[in-house]
């Protein structure tokens, strides 16, 4: 990203990778772990840069992003791997704050992934780690609430998830 950042001028933003958003089947393989069959995404890491850059051209070159088209893939992120989910959720808040105007007329949109992660309960027998990680999802996607709370117009569309 050291390139978006000493030539900005020369940048033109475009998702015309939206691939790279987008969970793949043909990357995602069975892996059989002795009696236990194991779900491996392989293009996992690649959309985990894909958001990675997102993140960072939010931060340098806000001005030269179709920002509906960002929300659309901020999404979409909203719904997929904790990793990437944490990543939108930094996005979200920070884009509430930087475009509350463009975030307030996908809001509905984003709503329901929010609500889903801070109403999801962890299975009874799940080990420590993933009680941890659960946690870390409402927190972040709570922080993420707080900063669209901040959108004013933005609460009739929250209050169902705090």
């Amino acid at each position: 990203m050291t390139y978006c950042n000493s030539n900005r001028h020369l940048i033109e933003l475009d998702f015309v990778h939206i691939h790279l958003f987008q969970k793949r089947k043909e990357l995602i393989r069975e892996v059989e772990m002795g009696p236990f069959k194991h779900e491996v995404d392989d293009g996992l890491d690649l959309r985990k840069a894909a958001f990675e850059c997102m993140y960072t051209l939010l931060e340098t070159c806000v001005d030269r992003l179709d920002v509906f088209e960002f929300l659309t893939h901020v999404q979409d992120g909203l719904k997929d791997h904790y990793d990437i989910k944490m990543l939108t959720y930094l996005m979200v808040a920070r884009v509430a704050q930087l475009c509350p105007g463009a975030v307030l007329t996908k809001l509905d949109k984003l709503v329901e992934p929010l609500r889903l992660t801070v109403t999801t309960k962890v299975k009874a027998n799940a080990v420590k780690q993933e009680y941890e990680k659960q946690d870390e999802l409402k927190r972040s996607a709570m922080r993420a609430v707080a900063a669209l709370m901040a959108i004013p117009g933005a609460g009739q569309y929250l209050t169902n998830v705090v």
